[in-house]
């Protein structure tokens, strides 16, 4: 008998776990010609990334609504009964539970968020509470990082057994190649880079601060767009240095940009497991990071996550303490010199090595079939 399985996200309108599912699904062929393999977004946005031709695809109306998610995710399920959903960011792994107290199917979760350090606020606090409350029913949680497991044992009354560590499916080669195409984008004279929607946890706010202090003389280019996008340009101005910081929106293909960087700096409040910081070093580009929860210290040094008390020279990477002006500061003017900056990109070109996109494709597909396995044995 063919099995069903549905993989379930909000949309696809940009981020590391929506490009993570399309490598997924691009390079699960074999999979793909041997199960009944669909998509479900609950919400209707623009795509940003493309998907499998020939993948069937079901997009719900849910208006980022927690409540419609559940009720339109149960009728669409009920029509098309699977096996097992797999399912990717807070708000489907919710909706994929609750339904599934309901239909019965087999649920795989996928977590790339710190829960403890990344839901914030009256709406964070409700979120932490539904989590705790429904994810110790999933059948497995993969978690991309070694952090986000600890965390949900620690915190949340997932039992260790439940939970897998599963990298991202990272398609380094393509990375690669999309950094040595031509492209309109590529920026001249040095500079270094910021990547990601402009909103309270990704902390641009720092980066600004800490790049209008530092000794580095180049640009600081920003990518992405966001809520915050107006407070950020004020603070440029009121900084003096709105004519070194370029804000140059969304790019499908920001690895030229990546590549030409001399680093790419992350100052986020917290993390999942940042892909952005994967594929600067799969581009050889030098990474600055927070030693935010968590991913960043697991990828730059092998070790566990909000170590750091000053600037620390990782493995492939330099690592600071979360919110520290001085000390991300200090890292950028490590920047000064160009011959400096070759030394960090052979350290950086290393640490990509690690994570191979095919690996994580088999692990995620062993994890489906143990799960589909272990239903058939239940009943």
């Amino acid at each position: 008998m063919t099995q069903r399985v549905v993989f379930l996200i909000n949309s696809l309108a940009g981020g590391g776990a929506e490009r993570a599912i399309c490598n997924l699904l691009a390079n699960s062929e074999q999979q793909r010609r041997d199960a009944a393999v669909s998509l479900v977004l609950l919400d209707r946005e623009a795509q940003a990334y493309s998907l499998p031709s020939g993948m069937q695809l079901t997009s719900l109306d849910s208006n980022r609504s927690l409540l419609r998610s559940v009720i339109q995710l149960y009728i669409s399920l009920r029509r098309s009964q699977p096996d097992v959903v797999v399912s990717s960011l807070t708000r489907s792994n919710l909706a994929n539970i609750a339904v599934s107290r309901f239909l019965g199917h087999r649920t795989i979760i996928c977590e790339h968020a710190h829960t403890s350090g990344h839901h914030k606020g009256l709406p964070g606090r409700m979120a932490q509470l539904l989590i705790r409350r429904l994810y110790k029913h999933a059948d497995r949680i993969i978690c991309v990082s070694r952090g986000i497991k600890a965390d949900l044992v620690q915190n949340f009354s997932v039992k260790d057994q439940q939970a897998a560590v599963v990298a991202n499916p990272i398609d380094i080669d393509e990375i690669r190649h999309l950094g040595n195409s031509a492209s309109t984008n590529v920026q001249s004279g040095r500079y270094i880079l910021g990547m990601g929607r402009f909103v309270e946890s990704k902390n641009f706010p720092l980066l600004i601060n800490a790049f209008a202090h530092s000794s580095y003389t180049g640009k600081l280019l920003l990518l992405g767009r966001g809520p915050l996008e107006e407070a950020l340009k004020a603070q440029c101005h009121s900084l003096g240095i709105a004519d070194r910081v370029d804000f140059l929106g969304f790019h499908r293909n920001p690895f030229p940009i990546i590549k030409g960087a001399d680093a790419f700096v992350l100052a986020s409040n917290g993390e999942g497991l940042p892909t952005s910081i994967i594929e600067a070093l799969a581009l050889g580009t030098p990474v600055i990071s927070t030693d935010c929860h968590s991913g960043p210290a697991e990828i730059l040094d092998d070790a566990e996550d909000g170590l750091t008390r000053h600037l620390r020279h990782g493995k492939y990477g330099i690592l600071v303490p979360p919110n520290d002006v001085a000390a991300l500061s200090n890292a950028i003017s490590v920047l000064k010199r160009p011959e400096d900056v070759q030394g960090l990109r052979t350290v950086a070109a290393l640490g990509a090595e690690r994570y191979g996109l095919m690996k994580a494709v088999a692990r995620y597909w062993e994890e489906i079939a143990a799960v589909i396995e272990e239903g058939r044995q239940h009943r």
